[in-house]
């Protein structure tokens, strides 16, 4: 069996995976629950329905869809550690980075997948530029986290810990760009040793991290999504997801099963 084979028939056995144990239902609820919380917070609004409907719902679906999602990616890869499942797999003629690779490449289908399952529910309020841009922003975001939540569970091997380990790199790439700027705020004396150190380490974890903060933007869909730079994004995206892409496979082939 070549390794095209091999790669093709690990990918469709990771994409069956999803349905097999459920691990879309929290996802797929998580939209549904922001879209019903969003329609009745709107209706107690005045003026501008439409707009606070997309606003509430396009700012609750994001992180909820994030976090589930690499909840499931670490809880699948864990219970197959756990189960020795892998020990099964990998005893056969099949290589670690065949595996792995198979398994990044279902999780970003299935990012892509998700990022289209939210944008549903805005179809008929946004205009369909805007809603295209905002789904694919999303899916570059679920994507980065989907790499990172592998990378962590391989290394980690606990789903507290990985878990925790992706929600803090997320919540940080959410609130960097805002770090940066109190850095540089009028408050703070760059004479001091002290706070120049601070401003110089906020700077250099803000080029080593993802601005999450420029990603699916809800201002997008109400005032438009023009000079966003999407090329930006999705060369952020490339970049850091080839790199936790290659540091978890790194360590899966390092790791003893």
């Amino acid at each position: 069996m070549t390794v095209r084979a091999q790669y093709t028939a690990l990918l469709r056995w990771h994409g069956r995976e999803w349905w097999r144990a459920r691990a879309a239902l929290p996802a797929v609820l998580a939209i549904v629950v922001s879209h019903v919380i969003a329609v009745f917070i709107a209706g107690l609004a005045v003026t501008e329905i439409a707009a606070q409907q997309v606003v509430f719902y396009a700012g609750l679906v994001r992180p909820l869809l994030v976090l589930l999602f690499a909840l499931a990616i670490i809880v699948s890869l864990v219970r197959d550690l756990d189960d020795r499942l892998l020990d099964t797999l990998l005893a056969r003629p099949v290589a670690r980075r065949t595996w792995y690779l198979a398994k990044l490449s279902g999780q970003l289908l299935a990012a892509l997948a998700f990022a289209l399952a939210a944008a549903l529910p805005l179809v008929p309020l946004v205009a369909a530029g805007d809603l295209a841009l905002w789904t694919l922003s999303l899916a570059c975001e679920l994507a980065i986290v989907a790499a990172l939540a592998l990378a962590c569970a391989c290394s980690l091997g606990q789903v507290p810990l990985a878990f925790g380990a992706v929600a803090g790199f997320y919540a940080l790439g959410r609130v960097i760009a805002a770090c940066v700027l109190l850095s540089e705020g009028a408050t703070v004396d760059l004479a001091q040793p002290l706070d120049r150190a601070v401003a110089w380490g906020i700077q250099a974890l803000a080029h080593l991290l993802p601005d999450f903060s420029r990603y699916t933007q809800s201002a997008w869909l109400v005032y438009g999504a023009t000079d966003i730079g999407i090329a930006s994004l999705l060369g952020q995206t490339l970049i850091y997801t080839g790199l936790l892409a290659v540091l978890g496979l790194i360590d899966f082939e390092r790791r003893a099963l």
